[in-house]
Formats: C-alpha cells, sequence, structure tokens
C-alpha cells in the first residue's frame, strides 16, 4: 500500500476535510481514499501507486482547501514501536530519506493527542541528537533544502 498523505484539520471537521482532499484528487484525476476517524483531527488520504502520489504531492495547494490547517506526505507510518526504544526505528526509517533542514515532533490536535504532549516533548532532544548523529537532519543545511522530518505520534 502507498503511503498515506496526511491532512489535519479542526476535531469534528474530518469528514469535510475527507470530502474535499477527495474531490480535488477526483479533479487531478487520481484514484485514491479517505481514511478518518471521528474528532481525531486528522485525514489520512491514500493514493494507489507512486506517480499518482508524485502527481498529487505537486498539485497540493494549502490555499486551496478550506478544512486543512496544514498536510504532509507521510513516507514511512511505523506502527506498535516498542515503548523501550521508540528512537531507533524512527531513525532507522529516517535514513531512508534524504537529508533533512528541520525535524517535527508533533501529535493530533484531540484528546488523546494531547495526552502525548509531554512525550513529544521528552523524544524530540534525543531524536534530533541521533538524526543529526546519522547525517540525517543537518545542522549546516542547505538553504534551498525545505525538506522536514516530521513525526507524528
Amino acid at each position: 500500500m502507498q503511503s498515506p498523505f496526511i491532512f489535519f484539520c479542526r476535531p469534528g471537521f474530518e469528514n469535510d476535510c475527507a470530502a474535499e482532499v477527495q474531490a480535488l484528487a477526483n479533479e487531478l484525476d487520481l484514484a485514491g481514499y479517505a481514511n478518518a476517524k471521528p474528532n481525531d483531527g486528522c485525514v489520512r488520504f491514500y493514493v494507489f501507486d507512486e506517480s499518482s502520489a508524485e502527481s498529487f504531492f505537486s498539485e497540493l495547494d494549502l490555499d486551496e482547501l478550506i478544512f486543512t490547517r496544514q498536510w504532509f506526505w507521510a513516507k514511512t507510518e511505523l506502527q506498535d514501536l516498542a515503548p523501550t526504544d521508540r528512537v531507533t526505528p524512527i531513525v532507522e526509517a529516517a535514513m531512508e530519506l534524504n537529508t533533512v533542514q528541520s525535524l517535527l515532533v508533533e501529535h493530533l490536535d484531540s484528546g488523546l493527542g494531547r495526552e502525548l504532549s509531554k512525550f513529544c516533548k521528552k523524544i524530540t532532544t534525543p531524536l534530533t541528537i541521533s538524526c543529526e548523529r546519522e547525517g540525517i537532519l543537518a545542522k549546516d543545511a542547505d538553504s534551498n533544502n525545505q525538506l522536514q522530518l516530521h513525526i507524528l505520534f
């Protein structure tokens, strides 16, 4: 399965956001489907092949989306990370990507997501140090490099 695009919206507006993203994909003649949980504040949109994903990525414009607060393409989704070491699998997955200019660790804007706020703050420093050590996060990144390692818990 193709990696999803993640669209943040206000909790309660997931169906509106999903419909809007689906309409945009239909307009671009791209096959895909949205997946959202009520009051999660997030919509996952899956396209069926890499070239469609590339097209969707290049055509997306946040200014055209009413219900979307921000979006990103989740190149990898990790499931069931061991509570004893979440940093290693994240860094290993990130090593498959290009060097990035910045790292952002965040949670969903929902009740369950806000419970992860302390955890997100706590894991950011070890992730940053590990990513710098592995050359994933470039301290002196080229100003043309706008890639961001976005980690969502």
